[in-house]
């Protein structure tokens, strides 16, 4: 792994330019409600997540957050930026963020083929992120990190009479992982983390189950590049 690593610092250098950590928060009968999770620019001022992310409770069903901010990763420690939501596709769990006021408008580029398993990726994000009271005042601290892994299989299912399309990876996904951009050597994006594949039929305790969630989800980046055009914006 630490030759995986190493192969991929120019990539992960690169990627960390359009990276972003998203940031949702409700205010609900006095206590606040939070997401964090991980995003990518994938052309000036739209930034691709997780539609989970930016809905309460992680759940899609459930109401957006009141409000969603992103941080760019080599900003970290400065002011959040506001942004809107563009569109989502929800069934997809794809949401696209729109950054009216920013410094910076690196983007990555998509990888728009399907790649093989047994491709060596890489995915950098903000998992195992926190958020704090300070003083009085919520805070987030957004830790980027760095993960190695394989592509290990892909697959189509049917849902609601529509094919929606995975990668699984061997890598364990944590809090703060959705919407991580996996990538190749590169630089390219082949896509998205968005949830884990799980089988915990004969787990019977919280840790048992924990063991299992060892394969993550990705949404294949030719399906990003296919919403991003529904969306008018590349």
């Amino acid at each position: 792994m630490r030759k995986l690593q190493c192969m991929f610092i120019n990539a992960a250098a690169e990627i960390r330019e359009s990276l972003y950590g998203v940031i949702a928060k409700t205010v609900q009968g006095g206590h606040a409600l939070y997401g964090i999770g991980s995003g990518v620019m994938i052309t000036p001022h739209y930034v691709i997540t997780n539609a989970h992310v930016i809905h309460v409770n992680s759940d899609v069903a459930n109401k957006t957050h009141q409000t969603l901010e992103v941080v760019r990763s080599p900003d970290i420690g400065k002011k959040c930026t506001v942004t809107t939501l563009h569109k989502e596709d929800p069934v997809r769990d794809l949401a696209l963020l729109k950054i009216e006021d920013q410094t910076s408008t690196r983007s990555v580029a998509l990888e728009d083929t399907k790649v093989p398993s047994g491709t060596m990726c890489g995915s950098l994000g903000f998992p195992l992120s926190k958020a704090e009271v300070v003083d009085g005042a919520l805070r987030f601290r957004l830790t980027e990190r760095f993960q190695g892994a394989f592509i290990s299989a892909y697959f189509t299912v049917n849902i609601s009479g529509r094919p929606i399309s995975w990668y699984e990876v061997d890598r364990v996904m944590y809090g703060g992982s959705s919407g991580c951009p996996f990538f190749l050597e590169n630089g390219r994006v082949i896509g998205l983390q968005t949830r884990v594949r799980t089988d915990t039929s004969k787990a019977e305790t919280p840790v048992e189950k924990r063991d299992y969630l060892a394969i993550s989800l990705l949404i294949p980046s030719p399906e990003i590049v296919g919403f991003a055009k529904s969306c008018g914006v590349i």
